[in-house]
């Protein structure tokens, strides 16, 4: 009998701090819509509350607010942002996730990422990518 082995969905969490619809800058993203890409279909499997890691102000990013915001989303692949700074980046790719820079409405930005080979996962270094 041989071995079947599952593999889980690649996952995608898109940064968002309202219901506008568009991708947020990670500091400022209240939440996450974490979507799964299925045969080259993205579907919405979750909406998840955080606090944002950017204090603002002026105050910037903190490391203790980084890795809170950062374990919510730590089971996706990628983080679709609007800007993302270079320390955010340092614990995302700790966390073995990369950031996709996007400024178009969530929708497209999904539509758009769906729009790339089925094997998204394996073709995405790790870092931030236009």
């Amino acid at each position: 009998m041989a071995d079947h082995v599952t593999q889980r969905p690649f996952r995608v969490a898109v940064a968002s701090d309202d219901d506008a619809g568009l991708v947020q800058r990670f500091g400022h993203a209240t939440r996450f819509l974490v979507y799964d890409l299925i045969d080259s279909e993205f579907f919405l499997v979750d909406d998840r509350a955080s606090s944002a890691a950017c204090g603002g102000g002026g105050e910037g990013h903190h490391d203790d607010r980084l890795e809170r915001v950062v374990a919510v989303i730590d089971d996706c692949d990628v983080v679709l942002v609007r800007e993302i700074g270079p320390g955010a980046v340092r614990v995302l790719q700790r966390h073995g996730l990369s950031a996709l820079i996007s400024e178009e409405s969530v929708d497209q930005a999904i539509s758009s990422l769906a729009a790339r080979s089925p094997r998204v996962a394996g073709t995405i270094d790790r870092g931030v990518h236009p």
